[in-house]
């Protein structure tokens, strides 16, 4: 039966055709799937852009790049990073972006830097949007005197941080959440941090 305005085609229906003869029409994405593609594609359009406290829109930043290498460098070397028996993460992280003795405990970092950050940034499904370099932070337990625990994302759901006995170890953020201490969330470097050279 043929539809007013419209040349049924008698022949087979070929692939890629409608059988009215006409080709397929292109539908336009709906709202929900042009979303889904614009937060699937973010974490790529602003890997390495830092965002100083209270800043909506990060510029490119090569301090994160910087600080992810130099942390991954020391993966297993011979420094050791400990002191009067406590382990110095924070140390470790303040010394990957060139300040020292800024924050007494990882924590008290946490507090100044992540703690305020979006609900997104303190969820472990919010670490896709991670760039390497960002710190990574995790609660004050028993296991870590109180202190919290910090360490510098490195990509792929991996950290670099100074572990028991002060060695520096890469871990998977998952693991070290169900492990060691819970997860807290992430933040980038403040602004006067000026990295490593």
């Amino acid at each position: 039966m043929a539809v007013a305005g419209t040349f049924v085609d008698s022949r087979a229906h070929h692939p890629g055709t409608s059988r009215v003869g006409h080709p397929p029409r292109l539908r336009r994405p709906s709202r929900r799937a042009a979303l889904v593609l614009c937060l699937a594609l973010s974490p790529l359009l602003l890997a390495g852009r830092p965002v100083a406290a209270g800043a909506s829109q990060p510029r490119p930043d090569p301090r994160l790049s910087r600080a992810a290498a130099w942390a991954t460098r020391r993966v297993d070397g011979p420094q050791v990073w400990i002191a009067a028996g406590d382990t110095l993460c924070g140390r470790f992280v303040e010394r990957a972006y060139g300040v020292a003795d800024v924050y007494p405990t990882a924590y008290a970092m946490y507090r100044a830097l992540g703690m305020a950050r979006p609900a997104r940034q303190r969820s472990l499904a919010g670490l896709r949007d991670a760039p390497p370099g960002a710190l990574v932070f995790f609660a004050p337990t028993a296991r870590n005197g109180g202190s919290g625990h910090v360490g510098i994302y490195i990509g792929g759901g991996e950290f670099v941080g100074v572990g028991t006995g002060g060695h520096v170890r890469r871990h998977g953020v998952r693991w070290y959440n169900d492990a060691v201490a819970p997860y807290l969330g992430w933040a980038y470097p403040p602004a006067d941090w000026p990295g490593v050279g």
